[in-house]
């Protein structure tokens, strides 16, 4: 019996989770189900949201990455979860000010789910003193946006996607 002891202490202090050999892959996806990959000008709407703000519906998709922990409050514990992180850009500024955030990977049919997520946008970077939200809005609507993912796992495996869509602000 007490042979075992520093075996199971050897075990449980281990943990479970491996770091992968192959490089890791990312790709950005649409935030409603089934999490479809998005393309190079694809056409992403705009989600107002309740208090006046608004956002974009996205998701990624990792391959090979350590997904840490199945429980948020366990990766947190443990410092296991993945981190995502996003940028939305117009061809002058950033549109985003999204801060990286620690999520549970859900393993889906074709590797690992990391969200849905609500990307917050910004109409400016810097916003003036006064504007026309509806003539900017217009505006955003005929720039290129590019998007762009950073996934980065426990083991410190990085992998990036970008991508240039339009978005819609649908009324």
């Amino acid at each position: 019996m007490v042979q075992l002891v520093p075996i199971v202490l050897m075990v449980l202090l281990s943990g479970c989770s491996t770091c992968p050999a192959n490089p890791a892959s990312a790709m950005i996806c649409d935030g409603l189900s089934p999490f479809d990959a998005l393309s190079d000008d694809a056409v992403v709407p705009v989600v107002f949201g309740s208090q006046g703000g608004f956002h974009l519906l996205l998701a990624a998709r990792a391959h090979d990455i350590a997904p840490g922990s199945s429980n948020l409050n366990r990766g947190f514990a443990r410092d296991d979860l993945p981190t995502v992180t996003w940028d939305v850009n117009s061809p002058d500024e950033r549109l985003t000010a999204d801060e990286p955030r620690r999520v549970v990977a859900e393993r889906s049919d074709d590797g690992w789910i990391l969200g849905p997520h609500t990307v917050v946008l910004h109409y400016f970077e810097d916003p003036p003193a006064e504007f026309d939200p509806d003539a900017r809005q217009a505006e955003l609507e005929a720039l290129p946006i590019t998007v762009s993912v950073q996934v980065e796992d426990a083991c410190g495996n990085v992998a990036n996607d970008e991508i240039e869509l339009s978005i819609d602000f649908e009324d």
